[in-house]
């Protein structure tokens, strides 16, 4: 039922990585914690 909302913010935060990060496949600031969802370290 909600699984295009949760494809829509894999593509936003896959987006938002590659942004931010350096190297968006090894991101440092947007980190997924598997269970909970997306967390932001600020350093």
């Amino acid at each position: 039922e909600y699984t295009d909302e949760i494809d829509y913010l894999k593509v936003y935060v896959s987006r938002l990585r590659n942004k931010l990060e350096e190297d968006p496949r090894n991101p440092h600031y947007i980190l997924t914690e598997y269970g909970v969802g997306y967390s932001f370290r600020k350093e």
